[in-house]
């Protein structure tokens, strides 16, 4: 019997170890990315695949995303992916490499658009948030100083608000979350109810507007009570649906009494009676020197159409039909003379409007006075120094009459000396058209001295002639200009709060200072703001104080700006929250200390159940950016910044390395520099010492050369080449962070490096060494440890990053390195590569907490169980729960497909079947049934 056995082992060995057959991988995809970092694939496999199956998806660059046996994964971005699969039996190993699977990118980026907050008036202020992403978005908000979300909803809206500055709390459907900031301001609630104006839809109903004047708070209502003249009835009105207050044609003939009620319940009421029935005749200026023309309009209260019927009363030339092209027909204005004006007089006529009412109207004619809008005013000039650097004439904008000449009658003797005897003319060079307001305008630079009080007299005639004369003497005193304090700049979670007046420009590298109105950007743009308001695009910017002066060109005053007084810069940051990278530091016992990198304000950290928004906190927030005592396994890693901005990271803690020593070179000048840092962990502490020569000798009591994360070797020569070193540490005893990393330079490192010579070695896994291979450990002779590595060879692992080798995913077989450094000056460049044998078998006794125990239970065909055999079978069988033995008979275990498995009702971690379907022994671990293949230690 023992002779059978023997052979039965060494066929079922050589098969084992029998040359693996070609196999094929399909890939398919599963689920687009609607999540980050959510696309879905699976594959299957077809062939033979008898020995241990590892599957590794690449990315579209052939980097390794993730490693796994199972035949679907869940956790990929968007981009184009393949699945490498190796099959391992014994020290046989063959890859098959999938077809392309590309995933498209769904996923809408969490992004708050616009958030805009209504006045409160009496504790009703209201905010209305817009975001766009993925998923039903959720909204929430809390006042500043409150620890809680008071409000959560799907709309954005939160009404009701008092004033102060919110923090709002938007989260995608993915869980991604959004902060950012609204401010309610204290409306000013100063409205009382007005003479309202109607305007006549037909002569049965007219609609009633500017019933009330000032700012009201909405909503409001509207009450109108009347008395029907044909009934005797009181009637009331509101307003409508659409907010509008329309009522029947009497009612506004009749008068009535309006109440209106706003929202923080102030009430006003006003009885209006009937409306007089008085047009709005008025003259106004013409182009003809100071004839006026004749305009009739309807009652300031109601806007109706009308006709003159006729004019009983007029001067002596005045011709309605010629001065009128529209004389007689129902419109809403009637204009008389508008190019050379009407007679001046008395004018009487009768008005008829559009429901047949007559009434007799009356206007009395006068000449106008031309020169009455002239203006004589200080501005300055672009030497932007003072108050009074120039005298400027014009007429008002609106007036029908320019500017014709003007002379400076009285100056003072500084005048005199710039431009001659008085009177004097002002020459037409000094003359232009306003850009702005097409006004003539008349610009004289003048030389004052600063702080003095000086008299002009000047005298302006129009430009339409006539006997009109405009004189004016005005005082001048010369001041600089002064410059205006800042406004109030406050930061706020990743946004910044203007409070008060100021004008605001934005740095573009390409073109300056400027602004963007929505047409472009363009330098020297600014926008102005009069009230408190949030910046939260991220940026440079600055408050400016501008003034306003007009350059004459080719006969047009245009606008022109001084060049603008900074007040005040603040910026805005780019992505506040944002996570760098975490960091494994293993401890004596087993357990690991993890650090966390990020970057943002008031961050603190936690470890939670899962990705989601909902996961379960498993510790408290901490301010402390690690988490001692870990042990392996898979995390979730959250991190949350002041604003309640938060992301969520996974990280499996084994395959985490201590942070490395990152190299960058330049050369200058034929000089060459070195910059050696530790990114991102400025939490812990940093010892640089120099602590080995060039040929490898240590240097006794090597000083510290800086307690930064970083050093600088500038002007690399000869004496500084040899080993460099960082010991890491933290100031906190629980953590068990000592790490020390080493970087190698040769004397001439900048322009002649060496790679070294590459070691062929063996290694067999077990599973109790560091899974995690330093693969500088395996160069020999003198090297650079500032190059690059990368996998080569016919089979690859995919799991080499950096320098080290992770072999925990890795089969039995031989990988290769290559390592190549560079030259920083110069072309040199010098390659080696490392090959490993890797072996991965068991032979480890079992152990369950360290102390090997007996196994108390068995079953056994032999006769030979307990104490009185001498055998002291199953006791003498090592750290087992059950024991089962035999020669002759085999122990089966149930035999199950795998949709016979998957409808175990209540299955329980550590029930085992057999898969008849998928061919393999599995165990159930709490979470599924997982397949018992990989060929290494089963702790």
């Amino acid at each position: 019997m023992k002779k059978i056995l023997n052979l039965l082992f060494f066929l079922a060995t050589a098969l084992l170890y029998a040359q693996l057959e070609d196999f094929t991988v399909t890939a398919t995809k599963v689920r687009d990315v609607e999540c980050p970092n959510a696309g879905s694939i699976s594959w299957e496999v077809s062939g033979d695949t008898t020995g241990v199956m590892i599957y590794t998806v690449i990315d579209s660059q052939g980097k390794k995303v993730l490693s796994t046996d199972e035949l679907q994964t869940s956790n990929l971005p968007a981009g184009d992916f393949r699945v490498v699969a190796t099959q391992t039996s014994g020290q046989y190993t063959k890859q098959a490499t999938s077809n392309v699977v590309h995933l498209d990118n769904k996923y809408i980026p969490l992004d708050i658009t616009n958030i805009y907050a209504q006045p409160a008036y009496c504790d009703n202020g209201v905010i209305y948030v817009d975001a766009t992403g993925t998923g039903e978005l959720k909204y929430s908000y809390r006042k500043e100083g409150e620890t809680s979300w008071t409000e959560t909803n799907t709309t954005g809206e939160f009404a009701g608000l008092s004033v102060g500055t919110y923090e709002i709390l938007v989260v995608d459907g993915c869980g991604a979350s959004r902060t950012d900031i609204a401010v309610v301001s204290k409306g000013r609630s100063r409205w009382g109810v007005s003479t309202p104006r109607y305007e006549v839809i037909d002569c049965e109903k007219v609609v009633i507007n500017n019933y009330f004047r000032g700012i009201i708070p909405y909503p409001y209502t509207v009450t109108i009570t009347a008395k029907n003249p044909k009934t005797g009835q009181t009637e009331t009105f509101g307003l409508n649906e659409d907010g509008e207050l329309i009522v029947p044609y009497w009612v506004a003939n009749e008068g009535y009494s309006i109440t209106i009620k706003d929202n923080c319940g102030k009430t006003e009421t006003k009885t209006i009676g009937k409306p007089n029935n008085v047009y709005n005749i008025s003259q106004f200026q013409t182009g003809s020197c100071g004839n006026p023309y004749l305009n009739i309009s309807p009652p300031y209260s109601f806007n109706k159409t009308f006709k003159v019927v006729e004019f009983t009363k007029a001067p002596s030339g005045f011709n309605p039909q010629k001065l009128n092209d529209d004389h007689g027909k129902f419109l809403n204005s009637h204009t008389y003379g508008k190019a050379d004006g009407v007679p001046v007089g008395d004018y009487e006529f009768i008005i008829e409007d559009q429901c047949g009412v007559q009434t007799t109207q009356s206007i009395t004619i006068t000449q106008y006075d031309v020169v009455r809008d002239f203006k004589v005013e200080t501005n300055f000039t672009s030497l932007c120094n003072a108050r009074a650097e120039a005298l400027v004439v014009s007429a008002r904008v609106g007036s029908a009459y320019q500017i014709g000449t003007v002379k400076i009658t009285a100056a003072p003797e500084s005048f005199v000396e710039k431009y001659g005897a008085l009177p004097y003319t002002v020459p037409e060079e000094y003359f232009g058209v306003s850009g702005y307001s097409g006004v003539r305008r008349m610009q004289l630079p003048v030389d004052l001295e600063m702080d003095k009080t000086e008299s002009f007299s000047i005298e302006v005639t129009p430009e339409c002639g006539g006997d009109f004369t405009h004189q004016r003497t005005i005082e001048v005193t010369n001041e600089p200009l002064t410059i205006p304090d800042p406004p109030t700049i406050e930061d706020y979670c990743g946004a910044v709060i203007v409070r008060g007046n100021a004008e605001i420009q934005k740095y573009s590298p390409e073109m300056g200072w400027g602004w963007d109105h929505g047409n472009g950007f363009k330098e020297g743009n600014y926008k102005p703001i009069n009230r408190d308001y949030v910046f939260r695009e991220p940026g440079k910017y600055r408050a400016i104080d501008t003034r306003i002066y007009y350059p004459l060109i080719n006969g047009v005053y245009y606008q022109d700006r001084c060049p603008p007084t900074p007040l005040e810069e603040f910026t805005i940051g780019e992505g506040n929250l944002k996570f760098i990278n975490a960091y494994a530091f293993p401890c004596e016992d087993g357990e690991h200390t993890l650090a966390i990198a990020a970057e943002g304000t008031g961050l603190q950290y936690a470890l939670v159940s899962g990705q989601n928004n909902d996961a379960t906190l498993l510790t408290e927030y901490q301010d402390s950016p690690y988490f001692t005592g870990l042990p392996g396994g898979t995390y979730f890693i959250r991190i949350k910044d002041s604003c309640g901005n938060f992301i969520t990271e996974k990280k499996e803690i084994t395959q985490l390395s201590p942070p490395e020593i990152e190299v960058s070179g330049s050369c200058e000048d034929g000089k060459s520099n070195f910059h050696l840092q530790i990114s991102a962990l400025d939490f812990l502490q940093f010892k640089w010492y120099k602590y080995k020569d060039a040929q490898g000798n240590l240097i006794e009591n090597p000083q510290i050369i800086s307690t930064e994360s970083f050093i600088d070797i500038v002007d690399f020569k000869p004496e500084d080449a040899g080993t460099y070193k960082v010991e890491i540490s933290s100031d906190d005893a629980t953590a068990c962070v000592e790490s020390s990393e080493v970087i190698i330079f040769s004397p001439d490192a900048a322009t002649n490096p060496k790679a070294g010579t590459g070691k062929t070695v063996e290694i067999n896994y077990d599973g109790s060494q560091q899974s995690l291979i330093n693969l500088f450990d395996y160069l020999e002779g003198s090297y650079e440890s500032f190059g690059t590595w990368e996998e080569v060879g016919s089979i690859k692992s995919y799991m080499q990053e950096g320098n080290y080798f992770d072999i925990t995913w890795a089969g039995n077989g031989t990988y290769q390195f290559r390592y190549t450094v560079n030259a920083v000056c110069g072309g040199g460049s010098d390659s080696t590569v490392v090959t490993i044998h890797l072996n991965k078998l068991c032979y480890k006794e079992p152990k369950t907490d360290g102390t090997k125990r007996p196994t108390l239970a068995g079953i056994t065909a032999l006769e030979r169980a307990g104490t009185l055999s001498g055998d002291n079978w199953p006791m003498v069988r090592q750290s087992g729960w059950v024991a089962l033995e035999a020669n002759k008979k085999g122990f089966v275990l149930n035999r199950l497909s795998t949709a016979q498995i998957n409808a175990i009702a209540n299955p329980q971690a550590g029930m085992m079947v057999y898969d008849t379907d998928e061919k393999c022994m599995k165990i159930y671990d709490g979470t599924g049934w997982k397949c018992l293949t990989k060929q290494t230690c089963p702790n």
